[in-house]
């Protein structure tokens, strides 16, 4: 039974990986490593940097979403955005906002 649970978990979290551009974010990281480090993380890790969402921590935001700050396990100062309830066309403009110059990197898929 637990087995059967932690096969369903793990095609589910698949499906919404692909479902939310994941493997497009996991291209842009593969070819864009240098001027910030950048990685994936589990949503449980973006709610432990920024203390759940913290409003304390909110340093912007904008059409697309709220962006805190973030302090990682590792002690790594992070801006984390956190994305609006977005319909299906607007997720290529969230996802293009990478291109902006103000933009070092992108922590997290959520």
């Amino acid at each position: 039974m637990k087995k059967l649970k932690y096969e369903r978990a793990k095609m589910l979290k698949r499906k919404f990986f692909q479902q939310n551009h994941g493997q497009l974010l996991q291209q842009f990281v593969s070819q864009s490593a240098g001027i910030a480090e950048r990685m994936i993380m589990t949503l449980e890790e973006l709610e432990k940097a920024t203390h759940c969402f913290d409003n304390d921590l909110i340093v912007g935001g904008g059409g697309h979403g709220i962006v805190y700050k973030g302090i990682l396990s590792n002690q790594h100062i992070v801006a984390i955005k956190k994305p609006k309830n977005v319909v299906r066309m607007e997720i290529n403009e969230f996802i293009n906002e990478k291109d902006q110059n103000h933009c070092l990197g992108r922590t997290g898929c959520g």
